[in-house]
């Protein structure tokens, strides 16, 4: 049996097409076809070679990466588009690993349209959720499964900047949805006591628990909040002598003001 050939057809001056999907432009193509190899495509959906008994991926090759996962540096090859069969020079970059799940597109089995949302039945609403460091946050509920994913949109816009994979959307809904967003971000563990009247601070930060009563004011209580969390930031833990010395520096500023 004969060598197994590639189909190579040459769309312009500079695309490509291999094996009637896989792309390349025409310097990463050079590359590729001194190792003299049939370019096959994994059931992940990656194009390889098969060389020197060994498979190596196209990406990593024409990133100049080493042909397996380093865990030490932890550097991968990222297609921006997230199409895995765009070689093309300018479609790929080095990441690293932790920073990789900010451009995947929406796992195949979510029951929604959209990335980054899931729908909860017993309220009859839409939740927008965006993992960063290694943690899940939500964002709000909804009552509309796109203005859930247009929420996705922009927070991950405003964490990410290019490396983010967004909805198919129109970036805002209208005029008041950013500053609707980044309020309930900024304003997350505040919250309005209606049983004692008062604005309370209530939030886990860094594995510690901050919690403050009192405020008249919501404004009151995120300064305390920020406060509370630089002070965490600062010195790695907070107690109870703190965060009331803080609440008093806060009302007293209140009320020079």
């Amino acid at each position: 049996m004969g060598k197994k050939e590639n189909k190579v057809n040459v769309v312009d001056d500079n695309t490509i097409i291999v094996n009637d999907r896989i792309i390349f432009d025409k310097t990463g193509w050079d590359i590729v076809a001194e190792y003299d190899r049939y370019v096959s495509v994994n059931s992940g959906g990656y194009a390889y070679i098969r060389y020197k008994q060994e498979d190596i991926f196209v990406h990593r090759l024409l990133l100049g990466l080493p042909t397996r996962y380093d865990p030490v540096t932890q550097f991968i090859g990222e297609h921006s588009d997230t199409n895995r069969l765009n070689n093309r020079l300018s479609n790929l970059r080095i990441k690293k690993k932790p920073d990789n799940p900010k451009n995947c597109r929406k796992y195949k089995n979510s029951k929604s349209h959209y990335k980054g949302i899931c729908y909860h039945k017993h309220i009859n609403k839409w939740e927008t959720c965006v993992q960063h460091n290694k943690k899940q946050i939500s964002y709000g509920v909804y009552e509309t499964e796109v203005d859930a994913a247009i929420a996705y949109n922009i927070v991950a816009f405003f964490l990410f900047e290019d490396m983010a994979h967004l909805n198919p959307l129109p970036f805002v809904a209208d005029e008041n949805f950013i500053p609707t967003i980044l309020e309930r971000k900024a304003n997350a563990g505040v919250r309005y006591r209606k049983d004692r009247g008062y604005w309370e601070v209530s939030k886990n930060y860094k594995k510690l628990k901050i919690r403050v009563g009192g405020f008249k004011t919501k404004e009151q209580s995120v300064i305390c909040l920020n406060k509370c969390k630089a002070y965490v930031d600062e010195h790695g833990t907070i107690d109870r002598t703190t965060m009331n010395n803080i609440k008093r520096e806060v009302l007293s500023n209140a009320q020079v003001c």
